[in-house]
């Protein structure tokens, strides 16, 4: 009776043990989740804020140049001289400007509107050039100062901070995240079209002094973040509102302040909540330990042997959740060992397969994988380790995925034995190690080649990085030992003598000590870039690789570099490219390669507005004027167009008169609006061929990624749809599709 108490003591023991580990591990596996979420926002807004920040600091910078043009054209004459005004008012007609002003030391200012001294007083007697925040008539605006120095006089181009409005459009998370322009005082310069709330500050850094913030992030932190031009991401909650992540980055001109913002409500719409994922996952395996408690408390009713045996089920079992908490690429999988089928439990299947069930395991799976004869043999042998009874079995094979890409996958196995010791389904894992396979094989690439790759080089040597030492200099083929270099050397007769000035900041910044051992530090095995190499008056296009190892004796960062000439290469597929994706009359996207740029924006979740424009009464233009003028149209108005949207955005002739647009990260209807307007002002410019003036029409149609379809031919539908709708409607008309009209 004693040991009947004893062994059921220590079975309670057991359990409250066994529950109290499964408790810490769920909660460490629910914090994973939860900062494997805050992981993936802080990435996005980082993307976001980059993209607004070169956004921003691109249009300041052309702006200031522009500005430094027309200071060219000015400064030529007298500040009094009558063409002065008329200049400047030329310029204001054809640049974003709202105003242009010139003021001298005897405080006379010229101004295309009525703009006085005194509104620019503060300014000029600073006495500096650059871009300034300034209020006139109780306005917001951004100031563009350049100064000539020999006439002590300035020119000025000002516009209004909402004339950065359109660089504001990028957002995050379909449209709900927003971002916001400011000082790194604080005070917001200009919000986001897409921010609704309503702060009860103008300045950031008060906002987040009224926010309660998450656990790791402090005011005093952002504070330092912003007085030293850093970047960085927080977590709070404001005035007990929804909690929110923002991520502030540095503009680099003046101290502009780029910081986007998203609530965590607008992810949850999203992704799957941690707490309720991890809840279910929690209840499963605790259903699961008790189930297996039971059987086991039931098997040692029948002896030592069963004890045994539902033991080693116990630990399978736990082995199975620590896979199963696994979430990264790795797939989880189960072999029932009589049916030979192999069934994923989760995903990571549909990159290879169709199905997650496969059957005749492993005759089929080589074939499902595509994989080489060798690799199939190989696959198959480790599966009939496992049939064969061994505990565990690893291998690792090179797989085509649906993509047709290349992968390498590491599979690992371990079995579950019945009763009677006999296998009867393994649990297995496969996990996508193709970086590390990739890197193993270049470092044998680079052992076995080096000598060919030198032989091939127009320069290479050997460096020690961390030693700042270059041996083994080859040029042309021969070595040089006049003197002595170090590695910074190198880099600078590079810098003096050989690269073309377009490259030579990527190329430092690429190649200096600092950044081989922070890229090596990161991983990165193979450095490289392409740039374009002086000869003579010309230039040849070069690809200069180092090859980054370390010795693990000394710990020294050392390297082989060598440069090889890829002119004819690049040049060949420049060409290649530009004829492959051109459209030859209107030199713009062809219809194969705006198909497939948009269908990558939409593989990839990169929100955007998809413009389908149609050219009226082409036909009787052609009939009317000839094939000539019908050609001269196409080819002004692609031109136009083009003008009317960001390089970054995707502009194509999907033939005949019908062209189209796809604005990437942007998803907002009144921007759509816009540009649908500016779109039907390019048929109104002066069209005149032969000198006849041709009056073109048109009609767009408009829709929304990923609103309005999930697929490029979904999207393109219903913006056919609008654009049907915009016919009926007559000439120079747009329209957004309606669910509820089309």
């Amino acid at each position: 009776m004693k040991l009947f108490k004893k062994g059921k003591l220590n079975t309670f023991i057991y359990i409250i043990g066994s529950l109290i580990v499964i408790t810490i591990t769920f909660i460490m596996f629910y914090r994973s989740i939860v900062s494997a979420e805050v992981d993936n926002v802080e990435k996005q807004l980082r993307e976001v804020s980059v993209q607004s920040s070169v956004s921003v600091k691109s249009k300041l910078e052309n702006s200031l140049k522009y500005v430094r043009g027309i200071s060219d054209v000015v400064f030529d004459y007298d500040i009094n001289d009558p063409k002065v005004r008329e200049i400047l008012h030329s310029f204001v007609l054809s640049s974003d400007f709202d105003s242009l002003s010139v003021v001298d030391e005897n405080e006379t200012t010229i101004s295309t509107d009525d703009i006085s001294y005194d509104d620019l007083k503060d300014i000029y007697e600073s006495g500096e050039e650059g871009v300034f925040m300034s209020s006139i008539d109780g306005e917001r605006v951004m100031v563009f100062a350049i100064a000539n120095n020999e006439k002590k006089s300035f020119i000025y181009g000002i516009y209004t901070t909402e004339e950065l409005n359109e660089l504001l459009y990028i957002t995050s998370f379909y449209g709900e995240g927003y971002t916001h322009i400011f000082k790194s005082n604080g005070d917001i310069i200009l919000r986001s079209p897409h921010s609704s709330s309503a702060y009860i500050t103008e300045n950031i850094v008060e906002i987040f002094e009224n926010s309660n913030m998450r656990e790791g992030y402090t005011i005093d932190k952002i504070k330092n973040d912003m007085s030293k031009g850093k970047e960085g991401f927080v977590q709070y909650d404001y005035e007990g509102d929804d909690n929110r992540y923002a991520y502030y980055m540095p503009v680099d001109i003046n101290d502009f302040y780029i910081i986007s913002v998203v609530q965590a409500s607008a992810i949850a719409r999203y992704t799957l909540p941690p707490r309720n994922s991890s809840i279910l996952l929690f209840s499963g395996i605790v259903s699961v330990f008790l189930v297996a408690e039971v059987v086991s408390y039931i098997s040692k009713m029948r002896g030592n042997r069963r004890i045994i045996i539902t033991n080693k089920k116990i630990d399978i079992n736990r082995e199975r959740y620590k896979l199963a908490s696994d979430i990264s690429e790795s797939a989880v999988f189960e072999y029932m060992i009589e049916d030979r089928t192999l069934v994923f439990k989760n995903d990571w299947y549909r990159k290879y397969f169709k199905s997650g069930i496969i059957n005749d395991v492993p005759n089929s799976l080589g074939i499902l994988f595509r994989t080489s004869t060798e690799h199939r043999n190989e696959l198959i042998d480790c599966f009939n380790k496992i049939i064969d009874g061994n505990i565990n079995a690893e291998v690792e094979v090179c797989v085509k995925s649906i993509d047709d890409t290349d992968d390498w996958l590491r599979i690992q196995m371990t079995n579950i034995y019945d009763d009677n010791g006999s296998p009867i389904k393994a649990v297995g894992t496969i996990n996508n190690v193709t970086e590390i396979k990739e890197a193993e094989i270049k470092y044998i690439k680079v052992g076995h080649y080096k000598d060919v790759i030198i032989k091939n080089s127009i320069f290479s040597c050997e460096v020690n990085i961390t030693k700042d030492t270059v041996e083994n200099i080859r040029y042309d083929n021969r070595f040089m030992y006049d003197r002595l270099y170090t590695y910074n050397d190198v880099l600078r007769l590079a810098y003096e003598k050989n690269i073309h000035k377009d490259d030579l900041d990527e190329f430092m910044n690429t190649f200096s000590i600092d950044s081989l051992i922070n890229q090596y530090e990161n991983g990165k095995r193979e450095v490289s870039m392409r740039y374009r190499r002086i000869l003579g008056d010309n230039y040849i296009w070069s690809k200069v690789v180092v090859y980054l190892t370390k010795n693990y004796e000394t710990g020294e960062i050392t390297g082989l570099m060598f440069v090889t000439d890829i002119d004819k290469m690049v040049k060949e597929e420049m060409k290649l490219k530009y004829s492959a994706e051109i459209d030859g009359l209107t030199q713009i996207y062809n219809r194969a390669a705006l198909e497939r740029k948009i269908k990558h924006c939409v593989n990839n979740n990169i929100e955007g507005i998809l413009f389908i424009i149609d050219l009226d009464g082409f036909k009787g233009i052609n009939d009317t004027y000839g094939h000539m003028a019908g050609d001269y149209i196409l080819k002004t108005f692609a031109k136009k167009l083009s003008e009317v949207f960001r390089n970054s955005d995707i502009v194509g002739r999907l033939g005949g008169d019908e062209f189209c647009v796809f604005v990437k990260n942007i998803s907002d209807e009144d921007f759509a609006r816009k540009k649908g307007d500016k779109i039907l002002k390019a048929f109104e410019g002066k069209y005149i061929f032969e000198g006849k003036e041709i009056k073109p029409a048109g009609t767009v149609g408009i829709s929304f990624f990923p609103k309005n379809g999930m697929t490029y031919e979904e999207i393109f539908s219903k913006a056919d749809k609008a654009l049907y709708h915009a016919k009926h409607l007559g000439k120079y008309q747009y329209c957004i599709y309606d669910e509820n009209e089309h």
